[in-house]
């Protein structure tokens, strides 16, 4: 298990991490969310050791690894956001030389290739490779060093739906064994509610909360919000529901949400707006609270500010 306790960093006297305390058990895909500027590079390139905290601690299986190490553990690998690879090298050049370096052996550094999904794609010059395919071939040099912890930071963060979708699949393929860890920093709820054990919100080099993507939807935004239309005024029905707020005015109705805390309270509100007749049944919405309606109410921002 990889251990993170206390761990500070400043830069010309700003603090970037604040005592950051995080854990990550085999078989967890364990995210680190937050907006641009929250400390999350800055903390995994900590536990890399591509950099020197200021204080704290690190231990990977009751291993102390140190903070003012200056090599990335042997048992630790990387995928960044964009993979620099050399462009006029094919894809099973470049992975036969990387795998060499890890004494992979050819059938290996193949087999991943097929694994990732470009097994068509071998002979081809990198510079020819979409971003996606460029992506999953960062992926595949990654997995060449058989890694217990990949790190991923932002991953997909350049790609469009469906390489998207290809990249959280081999990440979740990698954990599936439960002996394999992956620490993934992420901006994007949708990613991190998909792949993630585990979360850990971090916002102005703090974590603010952090468990399961449920457990902190439940404890700190649970419910949903309902929203409606109505033709006219609120009629006294409405006015009797409890924390319902005007949101807009459009064509002539005008549009209005209802935060409602539970199965029983959305029950109520249901019954009350199917019986009203200035209500337009068909504007009714229901929508649950995600990760990014608890980062804002925990930190008064967007993911995206």
């Amino acid at each position: 298990m990889l251990e993170v306790k206390k761990i500070s960093k400043s830069y010309s006297g700003v603090e970037v991490l604040k005592g950051v305390d995080l854990y990550a058990r085999p078989g967890e895909i364990v995210g680190v969310l937050g907006p641009n500027g929250a400390g999350k590079t800055t903390l995994l390139e900590i536990i890399e050791g591509l950099i020197q905290a200021d204080s704290g601690d690190i231990e990977l299986d009751k291993i102390q690894l140190g903070i003012r190490r200056n090599n990335t553990s042997k048992s630790m690998a990387v995928v960044l956001q964009t993979t620099p690879l050399p462009p006029f090298m094919t894809a099973e050049e470049l992975m036969q030389l990387f795998s060499a370096s890890y004494s992979t052996c050819i059938k290996k550094s193949r087999e991943l290739l097929s694994v990732v999904g470009l097994e068509s794609k071998k002979e081809v010059s990198i510079n020819t490779l979409s971003v996606g395919q460029k992506q999953r071939l960062g992926i595949a040099l990654a997995l060449a060093a058989e890694p217990d912890i990949l790190f991923a930071d932002e991953p997909s963060s350049a790609l469009d739906p469906q390489a998207r979708r290809i990249v959280w699949g081999l990440l979740k393929d990698y954990v599936a064994s439960g002996e394999k860890t992956v620490i993934l920093s992420t901006q994007h709820m949708d990613e991190a509610e998909t792949l993630c054990t585990r979360v850990y919100l971090l916002s102005e080099g703090r974590i603010r909360s952090q468990g399961t993507p449920e457990e902190m939807v439940r404890e700190n935004a649970p419910g949903c919000v309902i929203s409606f239309q109505t033709s006219g005024e609120l009629s006294d029905s409405l006015l009797k529901l409890e924390n319902i707020e005007k949101t807009g005015f459009i064509d002539g109705l005008q549009k209005f949400e209802i935060i409602a805390k539970d199965g029983h309270e959305i029950a109520r509100v249901m019954r009350v707006l199917t019986s009203d007749e200035s209500v337009d049944v068909s504007s009714i919405n229901i929508k649950r609270n995600t990760l990014e309606d608890v980062f804002i109410k925990l930190t008064g921002r967007s993911l995206r500010d």
